[in-house]
């Protein structure tokens, strides 16, 4: 089990939606005031004090876990949910035992609350699975002898009794087959993921074979000619053919350990907009006139850690990737803006962010798009839908590798006004090289 991507689950589950959490807080206030108005008691608001501290206990173990958790982390975590769950169900089931009708159902209600809660976050560890179910079932069970006080005919009773039982029984059915569900569709998850591994490795393999037979064809050729011809103009010649084919060999070796993360990066405190002077001014050469650029400068304040020279190149990709979805005709803009990221951000192609600030470049054209049915394939490397001896399939496999080790990532869409590439990139002087968080 991966303890840290259970708590993490865990966090998000019960923290990780603040409307929730206010709607939680606004019944308990609710109903200790409404138990106040209806008998005068104040045992409603210490009940609500002590569930809000043990949450808050509840939270603060689960936020001061270790990056690296162990299963006595785990264990923590699952004390702390216990503690919990007995401060709660402790008023609904005082008020079940009672002879007061209202407060009695109340507490059969709100012990039926419980079980939903349950229910919700039922896929977590077995064994605190089956401790919160066991709590809940005995709960139910002590409650259930106030019934006594108002059903005096046995038949009764027993029905009453034996639906009951029917009931516990099936919530707990209902939670362990929920907690089954998730476990098989999380290992359905993982044999899919590795399958595509092996068919993008396969896809990679083929592809540099492909590649580097027809260079080496090209340098061998051109040294044999060399060797076969007397003029020096003409060995000149084939010498420079050879080693034309040999910067290709080096380029795609450059592109393929860009896309593997294992490029060297020379980080430095870089002003985007003085980058964007730099990336505008090598456009000019690479866009032709019947395509209009626009560039949105950044305010000249914003700096972020980065390898100015990669992401150029990774922007100039970008741009040439525009250029020929515009087909020589069209617009394409430049432009970033900050952004927040946390753990209920969008999701990159399979992998998520770190939480924290972000530059979001975008180079924007008004093409026509990117056809759904390959989008999320345009990153994989050797996958191009350009012409042959147009595109080595590598381009935008190089620009979202720099980008995750970068710290950020890479997000393409499209919509009938044009494909939109994103580069995120984090804003921290002191975040140099770290990677993206993989999804799971």
């Amino acid at each position: 089990m991966n303890y840290r991507n259970e708590i993490d689950r865990l966090l998000q589950i019960d923290y990780g939606y603040p409307h929730e959490i206010f709607v939680q807080v606004s019944v308990l206030i609710g109903v200790a005031i409404a138990m106040y108005t209806y008998n005068g008691t104040p045992l409603g608001a210490y009940w609500v004090f002590s569930f809000l501290a043990t949450d808050a206990l509840y939270f603060f173990v689960l936020k001061s876990r270790p990056q690296v958790c162990t299963s006595r982390d785990y264990t923590y975590v699952g004390a702390a949910i216990l503690i919990s769950l007995v401060v709660f169900l402790s008023l609904p089931v005082y008020f079940a035992t009672l002879e007061d009708l209202p407060l009695k159902v109340a507490g059969f209600l709100t012990l039926g609350l419980a079980m939903m809660i349950i229910i919700r976050r039922a896929d977590t560890g077995l064994w605190l699975v089956l401790s919160e179910i066991s709590l809940v079932i005995l709960a139910s069970l002590y409650a259930s002898t106030g019934l006594a006080f108002i059903m005096t005919n046995t038949a009764a009773t027993a029905v009453v009794g034996i639906a009951g039982l029917g009931f516990l029984g099936y919530f707990a059915e209902v939670a362990l087959a929920h907690r089954k569900s998730r476990l098989d569709a999380h290992l359905a998850s993982q044999r899919s993921i590795q399958a595509q591994k092996m068919e993008a490795t396969g896809q990679l393999v083929g592809g540099v074979a492909h590649d580097f037979n027809n260079i080496l064809t090209a340098v061998i050729g051109n040294l044999e000619l060399y060797s076969e011809v007397d003029l020096a103009q003409d060995k000149d010649h084939f010498v420079a053919e050879a080693r034309s084919s040999a910067m290709i060999a080096a380029k795609l070796i450059k592109q393929l350990m860009a896309y593997s993360r294992l490029s060297i990066l020379e980080a430095s405190e870089t002003h985007l907009a003085d980058l964007f002077d730099q990336l505008q001014g090598l456009s000019r050469r690479l866009l032709p006139k019947s395509i209009t650029l626009e560039f949105v400068k950044p305010r000249a304040d914003l700096k972020i850690n980065i390898d100015p020279n990669q992401l150029i190149t990774a922007l100039i990709n970008l741009l040439v990737n525009a250029r020929d979805a515009l087909d020589d005709k069209g617009l394409v803009v430049v432009d970033c803006q900050e952004v927040g990221v946390d753990s209920r951000s969008a999701r990159l192609n399979g992998y998520s962010l770190e939480d924290g600030r972000y530059v979001e470049i975008r180079v924007k054209d008004n093409g026509p798009g990117v056809d759904r049915s390959i989008i999320d394939n345009v990153t994989t490397p050797f996958f191009t839908t350009k012409p042959v001896g147009k595109g080595s399939g590598l381009g935008l496999s190089m620009v979202e590798g720099f980008a995750r080790q970068s710290g950020g990532g890479l997000l393409v869409t499209s919509s009938s006004a044009g494909a939109c590439f994103s580069v995120f990139l984090p804003i921290s002087s002191a975040h140099n090289v770290a990677s993206a968080t993989l999804a799971t």
